[in-house]
């Protein structure tokens, strides 16, 4: 009996694994959005969060800010990427309208706040 509830513990390890990956940051009633700023090494700071905005013309956008992926090391190079993001809080009923403009949900524990 012990075998078998072993077996199925074992059996649920990789589902729970995929659903801690895929978490998202949301409260139910809205979620963060993020798109790349565009921003390279040696070439200046990307686009703004206020200029990306305009690209959500027609969502309600509750907070904006840029944050940077602290999970992920970019190699030194000048034109390489460098991780900065726009993060946008939104309804989670808008949130079909903003991934048809390229914009994906932003997961958790991921990204950290950046200093401008």
């Amino acid at each position: 009996m012990q075998m078998l509830i072993f077996k199925r513990w074992l059996m649920l390890l990789p589902v729970l694994y995929c659903a801690a990956c895929t978490s998202m940051v949301s409260d139910g009633h809205s979620v963060q959005v993020f798109k790349h700023d565009g921003s390279r090494q040696c070439e200046g700071k990307g686009l703004s969060v206020a200029d990306m905005q305009k690209e959500l013309d027609g969502v309600k956008v509750l907070s904006a800010g840029k944050m940077v992926r602290q999970d992920v090391m970019f190699t030194a190079v000048c034109g390489g990427g460098t991780g900065r993001v726009n993060v946008y809080t939104i309804p989670a009923s808008s949130l079909s309208a903003a991934e048809a403009r390229g914009f994906r949900v932003l997961e958790a524990g991921k990204w950290v706040s950046a200093d401008d």
